[in-house]
């Protein structure tokens, strides 16, 4: 297994330690529909991170696809959870009634169902190839069309937040404009 790897993948599961004890943190607060927002969130961050550093560190090739696989339980869940957190941000979460979120939610399950069952239908990745036969060695996922679902999804929620944040921050004063730039800039 190759060092930097290594040292990636440790550096992901420390953020991703960071990210769970962010979840605490928020789990210890008043459960309001913007602090539940912010603790799927943070879980979805949690998983991708934990699934990403795994899959680095792992050596078998069944294993790293397992770690993978384990990454969409947040790598699909992060942009619509953003997108809800930023919506009880902004105060417009009154739109969202539990049958908007739910439909918010139903192409992230959907896309984790279908990376965890992927060896049936090759939907998400039709192949994977590592890169050598070295043990650890890099895999090369070819990316199927249920992958990019997740891409036009994910980054249509992430636009659609950052738009609305924006709009809405020229109607805060100066001293709460920096929540907002800090929300843009982690979105």
């Amino acid at each position: 297994m190759n060092g930097q790897y290594s040292a990636l993948g440790i550096i992901l599961l420390l953020f991703g330690v960071g990210a769970l004890s962010l979840a605490f943190r928020g789990y210890r607060r008043p459960f309001t529909r913007f602090h539940s927002y912010f603790l799927f969130l943070t879980l979805g961050v949690f998983f991708w991170y934990l699934g990403s550093g795994m899959a680095l560190l792992s050596l078998d090739t069944v294993d790293k696809i397992m770690w993978t696989q384990i990454t969409y339980l947040g790598s699909t869940t992060v942009a619509a959870f953003w997108f809800l957190f930023v919506m009880s941000f902004t105060k417009y979460v009154k739109y969202f009634k539990p049958l908007v979120v739910g439909l918010l939610l139903v192409t992230p399950l959907f896309i984790t169902i279908m990376a965890l069952t992927n060896a049936w239908h090759g939907l998400i990745w039709p192949s994977v190839t590592p890169v050598s036969n070295t043990p650890g060695s890099l895999l090369i996922y070819e990316q199927g069309p249920l992958f990019y679902l997740n891409i036009i999804y994910s980054y249509s929620l992430l636009l659609i937040g950052t738009l609305i944040l924006s709009k809405e921050m020229k109607t805060v004063d100066k001293k709460n404009k920096q929540k907002f730039y800090i929300l843009i800039l982690s979105g």
